[in-house]
């Protein structure tokens, strides 16, 4: 095998690299005797004696060239050196004597950084009509028949574990998650209902079914090493498996959020990846003379192999368990539990504030609000859901949500979601507040002439009292009124002490007044005497 060197030895002392140099001494002493120069001591170091070795084997056996000490890459002075002792010993004789045909020949060619070394330019020829060279991103790259088979083979290794695996990842995740949400739609009444809340429909299976065929197609051709093939392969594959990719990736968004299970996997391909599979697919043939200055070329098929994988793709299917694991894990509740804050905040929340405001009524922990007609009730309800950050709803819901199963009807859900409020406690502290507050509150709405006419001199704290006793009497009515105008009135927002308060506004107006105020004044009478 021919000796190669990197960079320049010699021209001058201390001139080149000591792998170099040394093997530069080592070809100069090969030729020592029929140069007529004595043997260097090999120490990998550029000294007096070195270049005039090489001017003096420049001189003798390479008279065509300037002599001028320096040996280069892929040059003349290298090429000779290579030569065997005898050979070069015959060319110059041949040289010597004016007599070509004593001359013998020492063509070297390379592929790659290799030299091949032949004694005729038929020998030569031979050997370059079974090189392969392709043409990647600019660069040239030539192979042997060895090196060749080894390439391909190295190169189908790569396409598998890119394109391919990348491929059927989007693919069968794109088909997994339809075949996921179609099953919730026919069998999760609800979820399907949430689902369907949140806007967009499920994407036609023709679009995820075109997918999986297309990776099939690709596996298909990889598997049978045909670069031809291979190549349009890739070409019908990347439009429909990076659609069915992202139409789910879109509709799981809209329907879950970001969600961390969904699996992520490559860009089916690049339009460098069509370069690389077509350029393989039909190599360029070499004359021998296309060979000479190969050296300056990059390597061969193993090089290569590395330096295409990353134009190829890169993969990443997320867990360990592959995309059907990955698709298991979106279950039930994490579809309500991502659905949920996102429809209590759109349009679509109304629906879920009234069905479950509706099935509220029924639950309220408090004696007043269940003396109020239902409607108001509902109406102050729904409007009170509505603020879902103070309202424990979304709570209530995501709750229900993890144990619901099968054909449950958005009314019994409503119902589930009402009962777990309720056991919450909501709004049982509102007859607490009632209790504490509504007599002052009242007292506070009565003019003070009214005050004087129906309580006289008596103190603040009697006038209270007093208003408490018939508020839990006879003048339960009156309060019931007074809460029923007060939540219709309420924008849900308010809190139980700002309810009882306009309750208490509400039963200081009106006619009805008049009533109250005759009984609040018969008791004040009987607490006179």
């Amino acid at each position: 095998m021919a000796v190669t060197i990197k960079r320049t030895v010699g021209g001058k002392i201390g001139h080149g690299s000591t792998p170099d140099i040394l093997a530069v001494q080592k070809l100069l002493n090969r030729h020592a005797s029929l140069a007529g120069y004595k043997k260097l001591e090999e120490n990998g170091k550029v000294d007096k004696k070195t270049l005039a070795a090489i001017k003096k084997f420049q001189q003798v056996c390479c008279p065509d060239i300037n002599a001028d000490s320096r040996v280069e890459p892929r040059k003349q002075t290298l090429l000779s050196l290579n030569m065997s002792a005898a050979d070069l010993k015959k060319w110059v004789k041949g040289v010597q004597s004016d007599d070509p045909g004593d001359a013998a020949q020492c063509i070297v060619l390379y592929v790659g950084k290799t030299a091949y070394e032949f004694n005729s330019q038929n020998d030569a020829d031979k050997f370059a009509a079974t090189i392969k060279q392709i043409e990647i991103n600019g660069k040239t790259h030539q192979f042997t028949p060895k090196e060749w088979a080894a390439f391909q083979a190295d190169m189908i290794k790569t396409l598998n574990r890119t394109i391919v695996v990348g491929a059927k990842s989007r693919a069968e995740m794109a088909y997994g998650l339809w075949e996921h949400f179609a099953e919730l739609n026919n069998d999760q009444y609800v979820i399907s209902w949430f689902v369907s809340l949140t806007g967009p429909d499920l994407p036609k299976f023709g679009i995820v079914n075109k997918a999986s065929n297309a990776a099939r197609n690709l596996e298909a051709a990889v598997k049978s090493g045909n670069f031809d093939r291979i190549g349009k392969a890739i070409k019908e594959a990347e439009e429909p498996i990076n659609k069915a990719y992202k139409v789910m990736w879109d509709y799981q968004k809209a329907v879950i959020g970001s969600a961390e299970n969904w699996v992520t996997a490559l860009e089916v391909t690049k339009t460098t990846s069509f370069i690389i599979v077509g350029a393989i697919a039909t190599p360029l043939l070499v004359p021998s003379a296309g060979l000479a200055g190969a050296g300056a070329l990059a390597s061969g098929g193993t090089a290569l192999v590395g330096s295409t994988a990353n134009e190829l793709g890169k993969y990443n299917v997320g867990t360990s368990k592959g995309p059907a694991d990955a698709i298991k894990n979106i279950a039930l509740d994490t579809v309500i539990d991502g659905t949920v804050g996102a429809v209590l905040k759109g349009a679509s929340g109304k629906k879920i504030f009234e069905g479950v405001g509706e099935q509220l009524v029924k639950k309220v922990g408090s004696k007043w609000i269940g003396k109020v007609g239902s409607p108001a009730v509902q109406k102050y309800l729904t409007a009170y859901l509505q603020n879902a950050t103070t309202s424990g709803i979304e709570e209530a819901i995501k709750q229900v949500g993890g144990v619901i199963k099968g054909k449950t009807k958005p009314k019994d859900f409503f119902g589930k979601v009402a009962t777990a409020m309720a056991t919450g406690g909501f709004m049982k502290g509102f007859d607490k507040v009632v209790d504490d507050k509504l007599g002052k509150a009242v007292y506070d709405g009565i003019s003070s002439k009214a005050r004087k006419d129906i309580f006289g001199e008596l103190k603040p704290a009697v006038a209270i009292g007093i208003i408490n006793d018939v508020v839990k009497g006879s003048g339960g009515n009156f309060v019931s009124t007074g809460i029923e105008q007060a939540l219709k009135a309420a924008t849900g927002k308010e809190s139980d002490t700002a309810l009882v308060e306009a309750a208490a506004k509400k039963m200081t107006k009106g006619a009805d007044f008049k009533k109250f105020q005759k009984m609040l004044a018969d008791k004040a009478a009987k607490r006179k005497k």
